[in-house]
C-alpha cells in the first residue's frame, strides 16, 4: 500500500508540475502580448477609423500568416498538447487511485 501511495503522489506532482507550466505559459503569454501592442498592433486592427489588412504572400507559405498577431508563437507549445495530457493524466490517476482503493492526493499532502 505505501509503494501505491507514493506512486499516486508521484503522479499528482507531475500533474501539478505541467498545470504550473500551463499558469507559466498563460502570464508569459499576457505579459509578451502586452509587450509588444506597446508598440505593435494585431493583424487585420482598425486604427483611428483606418482599416488595415494584412497582405498573404502568394508565393511562400509562412507559418506565421495563418494566425493573427503573434499567436503563432504558441504554436509549437500547443502541439505538444500539455492541456490534454494532463487532462488524460488526471483521469487515469483517479481510475487508478479507485480501484485500489486509496484516496487522490491532494496539494497539502
Amino acid at each position: 500500500r505505501g509503494e501505491k501511495k507514493a506512486a499516486m503522489q508521484s503522479l499528482r506532482e507531475a500533474d501539478r508540475i505541467v498545470e504550473d507550466i500551463l499558469q507559466d505559459r498563460a502570464q508569459m503569454w499576457a505579459n509578451l502580448k502586452a509587450t509588444w501592442e506597446e508598440s505593435r498592433f494585431p493583424k487585420g486592427r482598425s486604427v483611428d477609423g483606418r482599416q488595415f489588412i494584412h497582405k498573404l504572400d502568394d508565393v511562400k507559405d509562412h507559418f506565421a500568416d495563418r494566425r493573427v498577431g503573434l499567436d503563432y508563437m504558441l504554436a509549437p507549445l500547443e502541439r505538444m498538447g500539455l492541456e490534454k495530457w494532463c487532462s488524460d493524466l488526471q483521469k487515469i490517476t483517479r481510475k487508478i487511485i479507485f480501484s485500489n482503493g486509496l484516496v487522490y492526493p491532494t496539494d497539502k499532502e
